[in-house]
């Protein structure tokens, strides 16, 4: 096991670094401290190729519109009316998406320059620790919140990401990450199969916000109950793959610590995400464009699906979509595991 730091370019007069975690396995996770992003990860087999789409430069990740790879936080996904109550007292947020608030807004964990430090964590695991203190005049959030977030990796070929926080005054804190993962040697996740233990999926207005409504997926083409083939499901969704008409940008209700399995049979490698959070929310690269250098590729739709495990979007406006409020002096953490192996594929 080792932890290899590596200089990734410079951005406001300081180093943006690469930590590359490497197991006895032969399997690879690369993150930078820029947006605390995954911008690798890489099973034995195939070493040239990351099975998590990244940019080999600093420049495209301060552009980056497709969040590939990065923290989310304070809060992932959307907030509507960029705004929330507790306590009797309405806090309004910044508005990064029409009149809404996505991803933590324009200053949210994936624009913060981590500090990190290597972690010491023995001699079947290693890990990187990125930290900060975000104050609310940065990102509009209430509260000065000291954050960190953990990437372990262990001889059992699992990413471990630790999420955790603490604020001086009541805020928000649903944070998550913004992996696309592409396990083959195909452009698209169109061939992939993927499971999804979740009963019911959240039913969204045409801001993609929440309407409170839960859905049962049984019979529907959100249907990942069963493994399934992504590329069926999309073509249902989406008019023959029609953009204009989307794909899969979906907010599942989870009844099981093991969220998903993703597989790619010519491959057969498999990522399983295991998570304490109560949803996932698959999207399915529907607006990728072209013109962006993702993993030495043209940029396509349909290029990799993102699994962000979180509590339910929006949930200070329902009450029953989970908490997600931070209490002053209170410590809250939440964990994700992607968990690589190879299977047997004939079977």
């Amino acid at each position: 096991m080792k932890c290899v730091k590596k200089n990734f370019g410079i951005l406001n007069n300081r180093k943006i670094n690469l930590f590359v975690l490497s197991n006895d396995n032969g399997f690879s996770a690369g993150c930078i401290s820029y947006g605390a992003a995954l911008q690798s990860l890489y099973f034995p087999d195939a070493p040239e190729k990351s099975v998590v789409l990244g940019f080999d430069n600093l420049r495209d990740y301060v552009k980056n519109k497709y969040y590939l790879g990065v923290s989310l936080g304070r809060t992932a996904g959307r907030i509507g009316g960029a705004s929330f109550k507790t306590d009797g007292v309405v806090f309004t947020l910044s508005k990064n998406e029409g009149k809404n608030t996505l991803h933590g807004g324009e200053n949210g964990f994936h624009r913060i320059i981590w500090n990190a430090k290597i972690l010491e964590t023995g001699a079947d695991r290693c890990g990187v620790k990125f930290f900060t203190v975000i104050k609310p005049e940065y990102d509009g959030f209430p509260g000065e919140m000291q954050a960190e977030i953990s990437y372990i990796l262990n001889n059992s070929n699992e990413l471990e990401i630790i999420f955790k926080a603490l604020s001086d005054k009541t805020t928000l804190f649903n944070p998550s990450n913004h992996a696309y993962f592409n396990l083959g040697k195909e452009k698209t996740i169109l061939n992939h199969c993927l499971q999804i233990n979740a009963p019911y999926y959240l039913e969204l207005n045409d801001e993609n916000i929440p309407t409170g409504r839960k859905i049962n997926t049984v019979g529907t083409a959100y249907d990942f109950t069963k493994k399934r083939l992504i590329g069926t499901s999309l073509k249902n969704l989406s008019n023959n793959y029609s953009i204009k008409n989307k794909g899969l940008d979906t907010p599942y209700c989870l009844n099981s610590k093991q969220a998903a399995v993703l597989e790619d049979e010519n491959s057969a490698r498999r990522i399983t995400v295991l998570t304490d959070r109560n949803a996932l929310v698959a999207y399915s690269a529907n607006y990728f464009e072209s013109g962006w250098n993702i993993n030495g590729e043209n940029s396509v739709p349909y290029m990799g699906i993102a699994l962000e495990a979180q509590t339910l979007p929006d949930a200070p406006n329902h009450e029953d979509f989970g908490n997600i409020i931070l209490r002053a002096g209170e410590v809250k953490e939440y964990r994700t595991v992607f968990k690589m192996e190879k299977y047997n594929s004939s079977t």
